[in-house]
């Protein structure tokens, strides 16, 4: 368990900083990307992160990477307040970034690539289940498994990377164990109820935008909708979601999302992917938690989450400006 208020207080006081629309809209209209790095450099945040870097001629995925290092970085400035325990629920963000190194890794060793560690990890590598750099050094799935063999992750792997390895069968094989481990975390918890509520949330957007896309692009019968779905309720009843299932359309069923508890979130108009509005809702949920939950936990939780779709927007506007996109069309995938 954390230190409640001095976790809160910091993570609440770290949030007051985050960007701006305005300075969103600042960074949109750059007309290159050492323009953009300059802004981010001297006008933002972000400065600490690109201390030392020469923004005139920082190539787009260095930029990237010391962006992303402000995840790392403000993550331990967080988990500082955490008290010694056997469980530390932290770990729902250790174990994701060590789920995406052992994915890069994989991906580099099929390619024949050498694999290099990226900027933003190595300060957490204490906190993770293996050497992040040893893993960087296999060049065979052998040699993985052989830096992966004292954790759970050996066990998921070990029977998938036979040659030919199926590298989307240890995506999904580790994105369960991943998924496994956090609710694991999770009631292990004193206060485990709020805690649950955030991935009760999580599945029950994932399964709405799920039965959405089954209707509108694949036409898929009741029978075929109900064969996918699988998480619990939370705001839409079992009730509810039976009668969307079999009598609303695509169409439809936005409508009644609208009338919903979601519906608050956002209005669901627009030419957008439903993926596009359920991250708008969650978004605007950990918003909701970090300022106003009482648990600890949560609040670390919500705040990593903010924080890594405001890292995300920066890299999607590099990346917009790299190819000289509309501002107004790099707006449009923003999740704010």
């Amino acid at each position: 368990m954390a230190n409640d208020y001095a976790m809160s207080a910091k993570a609440r006081s770290l949030y007051s900083q985050h960007l701006t629309m305005s300075q969103f809209e600042s960074m949109m209209g750059m007309a290159d990307v050492p323009s953009l790095a300059s802004y981010l450099k001297q006008e933002t945040r972000y400065s600490v992160v690109l201390d030392g870097i020469n923004e005139k001629s920082i190539h787009r995925d260095l930029l990237e990477q010391c962006i992303r290092h402000k995840s790392q970085q403000e993550f331990l400035s967080l988990i500082r307040y955490m008290k010694d325990s056997k469980v530390h629920f932290y770990e729902f963000y250790t174990r994701f970034r060590e789920t995406e190194q052992i994915m890069y890794c994989l991906h580099s060793i099929q390619a024949h690539v050498v694999h290099n560690v990226d900027l933003y990890i190595i300060n957490l590598n204490k906190y993770l289940a293996f050497d992040v750099v040893d893993l960087a050094k296999a060049t065979t799935y052998e040699d993985l498994l052989a830096v992966l063999e004292n954790t759970d992750y050996y066990k998921v792997l070990a029977p998938l990377l036979e040659e030919p390895a199926d590298l989307v069968a240890c995506e999904q094989a580790l994105k369960v164990h991943y998924n496994d481990s956090v609710h694991n975390l999770v009631k292990q918890e004193p206060n485990a109820k709020e805690v649950s509520a955030i991935f009760l949330i999580h599945d029950e957007l994932t399964t709405l935008a799920q039965i959405y896309r089954m209707k509108r692009f694949f036409n898929a019968s009741p029978r075929e909708i109900r064969a996918r779905v699988h998480s619990k309720p939370y705001y839409i009843s079992e009730k509810t979601l039976n009668d969307w299932i079999d009598n609303k359309n695509g169409r439809e069923m936005l409508d009644a999302l609208r009338e919903s508890p979601y519906g608050k979130y956002t209005d669901f108009e627009g030419n957008q992917h439903i993926e596009y509005y359920m991250d708008v809702i969650r978004h605007q949920i950990m918003v909701h938690m970090l300022r106003f939950s009482q648990n600890t936990n949560v609040v670390l939780y919500a705040y990593m989450y903010i924080l890594k779709n405001e890292i995300d927007n920066i890299v999607q506007i590099i990346e917009g400006v790299r190819y000289q996109i509309n501002a107004d069309e790099i707006k449009k995938i923003l999740i704010i």
